[in-house]
C-alpha cells in the first residue's frame, strides 16, 4: 500500500496518513485534496511510507493530486518545519498558511490561456531521456522559449497526454513559465559615479556565495541606482533577484522604477494588499 503523510491546516501537531489510489501519482511537496471529517481539505505531502498505524479498513484515500502549481521544494518544506518549531505552531497550520489563499482552495487553479515555457537548469539533456513526449519537449525547447500551443502542435497525437507531460515537467521544475518575449535589456536611469562604481565592484566580488553588505546613504544619495545595476548584472547571468521593501506604500514607486529599468524581465509583486488573484499569480511566477 502507498501511504502519504499529509500536513493539514488543523490545530493538531501531527501529520495524517492517507492512501494513494492506483492511477494517482504524488511525491513529497505535492498539494492534495483529502477528506477530513465531513469536508475536503487541501494538504501538502510531507512524507511517503509503505505502512500506516491506521488499520487498512479505516485508512481514507486522497481524493485528488493537484498538479496545477510547481511541487514545493525540499528547502521550502525545511523552512516550514523551522517556522513551526520557532513559533510553536502545528506544522500543518504553518505549511498551509504560507500558501496564497487560492492555492489553499480545493478547486484547481484556472489555466493560463496562452502560457509560454522554457527549460530550466534542472532539465536533463535529450539524450538522457527515453524516446517519448518528454524528450520531444526538451528537444523543442532547446531552441528557446515556446508557447504551449506551439509545443502541443509540434508533438502531435493526443493533446491530453501531451498536456499531462507538460504539467509533470513543470512540477519537477524541468520547465518554467516565461513571458512570450523576454530579454536582459537594462535601461540604466543614470551613469554611476565613481563611488557607486566602487560599491558595485566590491559587491560583485561576492558572486557565487553568500555575503551580506550594508549600503549606507541618506535619501537621494543613489542607493537604488546601485541596486538596479547589481540586479542587471544578475539577470545578465541568468539569475533572479529578490527585492524586499519595508512598507507597502513604497511599492508603486519602486515597481515603476524596476519595470522601466527592466522592460523585458518578469516583475512579480507580492504583498498583503493585493487582490487574491494577483497574489496567486505573483507567487506562481516566482515558484515557476
Amino acid at each position: 500500500m502507498r501511504i502519504l503523510r499529509v500536513a493539514l491546516d488543523v490545530p493538531l501537531a501531527r501529520l495524517f496518513d492517507y492512501a494513494l489510489p492506483q492511477g494517482l501519482v504524488a511525491e513529497v511537496g505535492d498539494r492534495v485534496v483529502a477528506p477530513f471529517g465531513a469536508r475536503q481539505r487541501v494538504g501538502v505531502v510531507l512524507e511517503r511510507a509503505a505502512a500506516s498505524d491506521v488499520p487498512a479498513g479505516k485508512l481514507k484515500a486522497v481524493a485528488a493530486v493537484r498538479d496545477d502549481a510547481p511541487r514545493l521544494p525540499a528547502e521550502w518544506l525545511e523552512l516550514m518545519r523551522f517556522l513551526a518549531g520557532y513559533y510553536q505552531r502545528p506544522l500543518g497550520e504553518t505549511v498551509i498558511a504560507s500558501l496564497p489563499p487560492r492555492l489553499r482552495s480545493t478547486k484547481p487553479l484556472p489555466r493560463d490561456p496562452s502560457p509560454c515555457y522554457r527549460l530550466t537548469q534542472a532539465a536533463p539533456p535529450p539524450g538522457d531521456l527515453r524516446p517519448g513526449r518528454k524528450r520531444a519537449l526538451v528537444e523543442a525547447l532547446q531552441a528557446g522559449p515556446h508557447a504551449a500551443e506551439a509545443l502541443l502542435d509540434a508533438l502531435g497525437g493526443k493533446r491530453a497526454a501531451a498536456r499531462a507531460a507538460l504539467r509533470e515537467m513543470l512540477r519537477v521544475r524541468w520547465l518554467e513559465a516565461c513571458a512570450p518575449a523576454s530579454g536582459t535589456r537594462f535601461v540604466a536611469p543614470h551613469e554611476l559615479n565613481a563611488a557607486q562604481q566602487a560599491v558595485c565592484a566590491r559587491i560583485e566580488t561576492a558572486q557565487g556565495g553568500f555575503r551580506p553588505f550594508l549600503l549606507h546613504g541618506v535619501t537621494g544619495s543613489g542607493k537604488t541606482e546601485i541596486y538596479l545595476h547589481l540586479i542587471a548584472s544578475a539577470i545578465a547571468r541568468g539569475l533572479q533577484a529578490l527585492v524586499l521593501a519595508p512598507e507597502i506604500g513604497l511599492t508603486p514607486q519602486l515597481e515603476a522604477r524596476f519595470r522601466h529599468a527592466f522592460p523585458e524581465a518578469r516583475v512579480a509583486v507580492l504583498h498583503s494588499a493585493l487582490e487574491e488573484s494577483a497574489r496567486t499569480a505573483a507567487w506562481l511566477a516566482a515558484a515557476r
